[in-house]
């Protein structure tokens, strides 16, 4: 019964990563809290899947990829940092709550009627500084996909030059987890988890021919946003 009930949460949420570039962690990572998982159990389940599907989108659109220095340089060490806080201080912080607050910020922030020229100028203009907090969001709850997209939305206008960017800071982020993972949590790894690879290329394989560009995203934008305000909602109370 968990097998299937993990398959359907990563099938539906590599999913939507697929088409939009974000998904799995953003509604993965709540999904499972809310099902009593801990959060090192949690990174254990989805990072392994999450990882080869960005490797895969960076394959795709290896060329369009730019701005690594400032990835390496600044995600990654804050990203570090907060993980192992949260590790060691699993048993003080109440992480379902952590990651509703942030659910709940990332919804208002995505709904709110703040000007796209400020927004785009400002986050181009402190980047790097957006990227430090990215990683920051990121240790602590998984979720720093929703920023990282504003981030990136921010730089580039073309949806094929998004997504390249997005998968490849998510594979760095996400490859970063998985190393402070083994170092402080191995013993929560279950050679189990990594079935779920090849079962999310193949989704993602199949859904790239039949349904990407055929969303209609301004419509795809509005349930998106919902399902963030509903689980932070639920999260946190």
């Amino acid at each position: 019964m968990e097998f299937y009930t993990l398959l359907i949460i990563i099938l539906v949420f590599s999913g939507i990563q697929s088409i939009v570039g974000v998904g799995l962690l953003l509604f993965g990572t709540p999904t499972l809290l809310l099902l009593g998982y801990a959060y090192p159990e949690v990174l254990w389940i989805l990072l392994p899947s999450s990882c080869v599907l960005s490797l895969l989108q960076i394959f795709e659109g290896s060329k369009l990829i730019a701005g690594k220095k400032s990835v390496y340089l600044f995600t990654i060490p804050s990203l570090v940092i907060s993980l192992i806080i949260v590790i060691k201080l699993d048993y003080v912080l109440n992480i379902k709550k952590i990651v509703g607050l942030i659910l709940l910020l990332i919804a208002l922030f995505r709904i709110s009627a703040l000007p796209d020229k400020w927004m785009t100028n400002l986050l181009k203009k402190y980047q790097k500084l957006s990227y430090m907090i990215i990683g920051f969001i990121h240790g602590f709850s998984n979720l720093g996909g929703a920023p990282l997209s504003f981030v990136v939305s921010a730089t580039y206008q073309d949806r094929r030059t998004i997504n390249s960017n997005i998968a490849f800071v998510y594979f760095i982020l996400a490859s970063s987890q998985l190393l402070v993972l083994f170092v402080y949590e191995s013993k929560v790894f279950s050679v189990f988890y990594l079935i779920f690879i090849p079962i999310v290329l193949i989704n993602h394989m199949f859904l790239k021919k039949i349904m990407v560009g055929k969303v209609n995203n301004s419509s795809f934008k509005k349930i998106i946003n919902l399902v963030i305000l509903v689980f932070g909602v639920i999260c946190l109370f």
